[in-house]
């Protein structure tokens, strides 16, 4: 392999779920067609298959979602006889509701040697002893020196190699003994002659590559930095484009579709009422009721999904102003009561009595708050208890919790409940026959009031949701 002179630098980028990619062709090209085949899995799993982290400090830095750098690796070349070592340094990215979103970094390998420059691996190295590590060459440092920044240090790196090929030169240095002559002790010393040295053209040419090598260096890492933001930009615009069609063609359906379901739900009640004279045919009269009980049902459908596709592209029209929660989560119990005397579920509230008032949309958080206790109530069971409490924590927030003692969920129940359209098999056993679209419209609701929403659950321990204002959220009345 042919010995770099200057450092390769390299950007790779993780999601959500620490899935790495490498934008530098470059160093997929070094690393081999190994590496370039696991580019796009979880780094455990890249980790795991080439030796990369054998202590995981890489994988505790990507844990804190915080910024970290100088962490060192071990990176197995193409032919999987040597390996390089990489430093790498990460920065967390986050959307604009602050959520984690994944890391972009910058990886540095420098001095990447030929195989007779290579260094056998550490006894307790986690990578077969067959291989060979090639590793950084690290600075000199002198205690009495100013600090140098980065291209100071490379240039005197630069000028030290080159100084050292003009002294040694092609011949063997002289031995020390055949430099001593023989003269007597009283003698005057002979005069010091000083070796060699480069002129000052010849230090500064050398300052000069290194500093154009590392502009050129530079360079290359904005020209990256600059073809990944403008791919951003664009799939960011394109997803724009995408959701405005999705919204529009969903507000012209729902039209379309709400009218003639109104008149059919509208012509059944009256029929079921019997206003103009009698059915005379009991299964007529239960056909009616099916006709109503699935126009309904339809109706609900679009208008969550209208609601669910307008908070997507940031359109739902929500009127904040200071709501006292405590009396709005009693008038939802009230209204759950009569389903939950249906269940033989009890409802029991127990309300803070010194409870802020929240700045919301009224509408909204009674819609999230008799989701979540139909839900409850749904899922209890006969003789299973709901707990409704609200609360003002240490952190001045304001919470409305829903405690059961249903089912319950798994973590992966709960994160398949959150996606729209998604079924558990309890909805099934239990004859919900919903849509799959009210957890997901209910945290999407809060999260436009500005709430977190939080599901802690175990199977056949019950279940407990969360709504939680932030303190900004919470006013001076009671």
């Amino acid at each position: 392999m042919r010995e770099r002179r200057h450092p390769l630098r390299f950007i790779w980028q993780m999601d959500a779920e620490a899935r790495l990619t490498v934008s530098s062709g470059e160093f997929i090209a070094l690393a081999g067609a190994r590496t370039a085949a696991l580019l796009g899995q979880p780094w455990p799993d890249i980790a795991a298959t080439l030796g990369l982290d054998p202590e995981g400090q890489v994988a505790r830095a990507l844990a804190t979602h915080a910024t970290w750098s100088g962490l060192v690796v071990t990176w197995p070349l193409g032919d999987a006889e040597q390996r390089l070592m990489v430093e790498l340094s990460g920065l967390p990215v986050f959307d604009r509701e602050r959520v984690f979103c994944g890391y972009r970094g910058f990886g540095v390998c420098r001095d990447v040697a030929s195989p007779d420059a290579a260094t056998p691996l550490a006894a307790n190295s986690a990578v077969p002893p067959t291989e060979t590590v090639v590793p950084l060459r690290p600075p000199r440092v002198d205690s009495h020196a100013p600090a140098l920044n980065s291209v100071e240090r490379s240039a005197f790196r630069e000028l030290a190699r080159r100084l050292t090929e003009h002294l040694n030169g092609p011949a063997e240095a002289p031995d020390l003994a055949d430099l001593t002559p023989d003269v007597p002790a009283s003698a005057e010393p002979p005069a010091l002659t000083a070796p060699p040295i480069a002129s000052d053209q010849t230090v500064l040419a050398a300052r000069q590559a290194a500093l154009l090598a590392e502009i050129e260096a530079a360079r290359a890492e904005i020209a990256d930095r600059k073809q990944s933001q403008s791919e951003l930009i664009e799939a960011r615009r394109q997803a724009d484009k995408a959701s405005a069609a999705k919204s529009d063609i969903l507000a012209k359906i729902s039209h379309e579709i709400r009218n003639p379901l109104n008149a059919i739900i509208g012509f059944s009640e009256v029929m079921m009422q019997e206003r103009f004279g009698p059915v005379g045919n009991e299964r007529y009269r239960q056909y009616l009721k099916d006709i109503h009980t699935a126009g309904s049902h339809l109706l609900s459908l679009i208008n969550d999904l209208l609601d669910l596709s307008k908070i997507e592209a940031g359109k739902l029209e929500l009127d904040f102003a200071p709501l006292a929660l405590n009396e709005l989560v009693g008038q939802c119990v009230a209204l759950m009561q009569p389903q939950a005397n249906r269940e033989r579920v009890i409802i029991r509230a127990a309300l803070s009595p010194k409870l802020p008032r929240v700045n919301a949309d009224a509408r909204s958080v009674r819609q999230i708050v008799l989701n979540i206790l139909s839900n409850s109530v749904k899922f209890t069971g006969a003789g299973g208890q709901v707990i409704v409490s609200t609360a003002l924590t240490d952190l001045r927030e304001v919470v409305v919790r829903v405690r059961d003692t249903g089912v319950g969920m798994s973590a992966q129940e709960i994160a398949t409940a959150l996606e729209p359209f998604r079924q558990l098999a309890t909805a099934t056993r239990f004859g919900s026959g919903g849509s799959g679209l009210g957890l997901p419209l209910t945290k999407a609701l809060a999260q436009a009031n500005g709430a977190r929403f939080r599901i802690t659950s175990t199977p056949d321990a019950g279940t407990l949701v969360e709504v939680m204002f932030p303190a900004t959220r919470a006013t001076a009345e009671q």
